[in-house]
């Protein structure tokens, strides 16, 4: 009979093992060995298969152990009852006659006294059933007397079915939980930190840009104040040397005032030299941007590549 078969009728054999598997030493070892969150949540996910493990054993033990109740008891009917008790024994050899290795091939089958493969009586499908339904029933009265003793203990049955983890699994999920919290203030601390560091830096901001527009203008208009103010003081003292160079031309004598006349002529000569240059400039720079954007900028441009071109055969040419 296949034990698979009977996991439909255990449903509430996975809370069973989950009570019986939430040892307060356990719970205490693993919390002391997982530190960080990388370790917790692979103890966790291992913590998860060894449960899962855990209630399928107990499965399996459970219908074991109500198989062999129901041959001892002789349950059934003489001849069937011979049957599953060699069943039974049979599966008790093949136990031994499987070797357990680290292969990717699984067990190794090994022989005991000459013994290889253990024969096993077939079952009819009324033997089958019939096993079954006597199989149920003792599974039935053992699970109700667990339970019954379990709430007499003070425990909730309801409660264990609702939760499929251990308590060792929810108190490391608690300690989880309890360091993320930790982080979360930790960082909403930081969090608000900054934000006071960013309001106070903006603050800062705003008034390096009130000096630097606001104020640097007054003071970029008391400092143009005190330039014209300091023309102005250049230009009196000009006026006053002027005044004094002729009050002091005038008291020269017949020669140095010769001499003055002399020096004013060709400083006019050369203010009027220099006036007409000034003009004769500003006449070839009007005819220039005239001509701008015109041939002449072309024809100039042809000149000047033609220029480059013969002095540089004249390099080859010396160099020849």
């Amino acid at each position: 009979m296949s034990i698979k078969s009977e996991s439909s009728q255990l449903s509430g054999i996975s809370g069973i093992s989950t009570i019986s598997c939430s040892s307060p030493k356990l719970n205490t070892t693993i919390i002391n060995n997982n530190n960080n969150n990388k370790s917790l949540e692979k103890t966790l996910q291992k913590l998860s298969k060894c449960e899962k493990s855990i209630v399928e054993l107990a499965k399996v033990k459970l219908i074991f152990e109500c198989l062999e109740n129901i041959t001892s008891t002789n349950q059934l009917p003489s001849d069937l009852n011979n049957k599953l008790e060699q069943i039974l024994l049979s599966h008790n050899v093949d136990k031994y006659l499987s070797l357990p290795t680290d292969t990717k091939h699984g067990n190794i089958k090994s022989s005991l006294l000459g013994i290889i493969n253990v024969q096993r009586p077939d079952l009819t499908v009324d033997d089958k059933k019939l096993i079954r339904k006597t199989l149920e029933n003792n599974i039935n009265i053992r699970t109700n007397k667990f339970i019954k003793k379990f709430e007499e203990a003070g425990g909730n049955y309801r409660e264990a079915l609702d939760n499929d983890k251990s308590s060792v699994h929810n108190n490391l999920s608690i300690v989880n939980d309890n360091v993320i919290s930790h982080w979360r203030d930790k960082l909403e601390d930081v969090c608000n930190e900054y934000q006071r560091d960013i309001l106070k830096c903006d603050e800062l901001l705003n008034e390096w840009q009130k000096y630097k527009f606001n104020d640097m203008e007054e003071l970029n208009l008391k400092k143009a104040d005190e330039k014209y103010l300091q023309a102005q003081i250049a230009e009196a003292q000009a006026k006053i040397t002027k005044i004094t160079c002729s009050i002091k031309m005038f008291k020269e004598t017949p020669m140095t005032i010769d001499a003055f006349k002399k020096l004013s002529n060709d400083l006019d000569d050369k203010i009027n030299t220099i006036e007409t240059e000034i003009k004769k400039k500003k006449e070839l720079k009007k005819q220039y941007e005239e001509l701008q954007n015109t041939e002449y900028d072309d024809v100039l441009k042809r000149y000047l590549d033609l220029c480059s071109t013969i002095k540089k055969e004249e390099r080859l040419l010396e160099m020849l």
